[in-house]
């Protein structure tokens, strides 16, 4: 992950709500100690490589997507994409 790391301009890590149900569209492992442990863990490796992330929280898909937008947009315009 470190190495890839170096190649990431927007990093957005989502957070676990075990209250949300897990739906019935995509296959999930429904181990909520499981999916606890990972997300622990996620959280931990960005720390440690202190990689700078945004957190994407379960009712902020929209916000996430105007965030991402904008920061490609700007990305963009300062590459002078367009002109």
């Amino acid at each position: 992950m470190r190495s890839h790391s170096e190649h990431y301009d927007l990093l957005l890590r989502t957070t676990l709500d075990p209250d949300l149900p897990l739906g019935r569209n995509k296959h999930r492992d429904p181990n909520l100690d499981f999916r606890a442990l990972a997300d622990r863990h996620v959280h931990q490796v960005l720390l440690d490589l202190e990689l700078p992330h945004e957190q994407l929280h379960s009712d902020g898909h929209q916000a996430a997507l105007d965030r991402t937008v904008a920061f490609a947009n700007a990305r963009l315009a300062g590459a002078g994409v367009g002109s």
